[in-house]
């Protein structure tokens, strides 16, 4: 199920992160990890309710361009269990992609990456 952390958000958040993952435990996990890192957090179980949260019967295949045309200073980590979607994900506007199962240390990396700590 989609959550938006934007009903009743924190103002005081310095981030904002959408956290896509379709096992519950998982997204429970990097929501929390984000969350304490000043992120307020929006969760979808899988990319067709992450459109969802952006805009109504978008085309999942356009997501990443069209999530970007709407605000371009969103960053997009791609994740998958196949290596062979960092290509699509890339050449789609994604910021970064890791293969799943996402460890706390890469996690970690891409934020340092894409600027989170300074």
């Amino acid at each position: 199920m989609a959550s938006s952390g934007s009903e009743g958000s924190d103002c005081s958040k310095e981030y904002k992160a959408l956290v896509v993952q379709m096992r519950d435990g998982e997204r429970k996990f990097s929501s929390r990890l984000l969350d304490f890192y000043n992120f307020d957090i929006d969760q979808a179980e899988n990319g067709r309710q992450a459109v969802d949260l952006f805009v109504d019967g978008a085309v999942y295949d356009f997501a990443i361009r069209h999530i970007k045309s709407i605000d371009s200073d969103v960053k997009i980590v791609g994740t998958s269990e196949i290596g062979g979607d960092r290509i699509p994900f890339l050449q789609a506007g994604a910021d970064f992609f890791l293969i799943k199962p996402v460890t706390l240390s890469n996690l970690f990396f891409v934020l340092a990456r894409l600027g989170f700590f300074r």
